[in-house]
């Protein structure tokens, strides 16, 4: 159990280590191999250095991609473009994430990303969150938020 936990500890420092090397080289390219193929997108493992990324799949070229789970691989819909293991990619460094220790990569002949090297913004619903008392004009039925007069009493 303890050497399970050091070894854990091990690869967590590896991993923020890579990143922070990474941080100061958003926007360059560099080669690599795909070593690894899911529904989301590659694996990447740089030639220079021992760091992976993802290349997501939303990042690949206008095409909509399957996998074949059976062969690792995705192909686009439209193009018939294959990414399969061990190919060989030009990559650019998208974004780096120290606090999630991920790297994210794009292919180098694709335009760079206009959020390029920037954290990705938290899309969280602004349900349940109170209007400000300048939007709370009107009650969500349409009524007028003022309290109403009480009955007049006939004297």
């Amino acid at each position: 159990m303890t050497e399970r936990r050091a070894d854990d500890a091990t690869r967590d420092a590896m991993d923020w280590l890579k990143t922070e090397f990474m941080q100061d080289k958003i926007g360059q390219v560099f080669t690599g191999k795909v070593t690894g193929v899911t529904g989301f997108g590659l694996f990447v493992l740089l030639d220079d250095a021992y760091v992976e990324g993802l290349v997501h799949v939303t990042s690949l070229a206008n095409d909509y991609y399957h996998f074949d789970h059976a062969k690792h691989r995705l192909i686009g819909e439209r193009t018939n473009k294959i990414y399969q293991l061990t190919d060989e990619l030009k990559i650019r460094v998208a974004r780096v994430d120290l606090d999630d220790k991920k790297i994210d990569f794009e292919l180098a002949d694709a335009p760079p990303s206009a959020d390029q090297g920037k954290k990705p913004k938290d899309n969280k619903s602004r349900r349940g969150k109170k209007p400000s008392s300048k939007t709370n004009a009107k009650s969500k039925k349409g009524r007028s938020a003022k309290p109403k007069d009480k009955k007049k009493t006939k004297k």
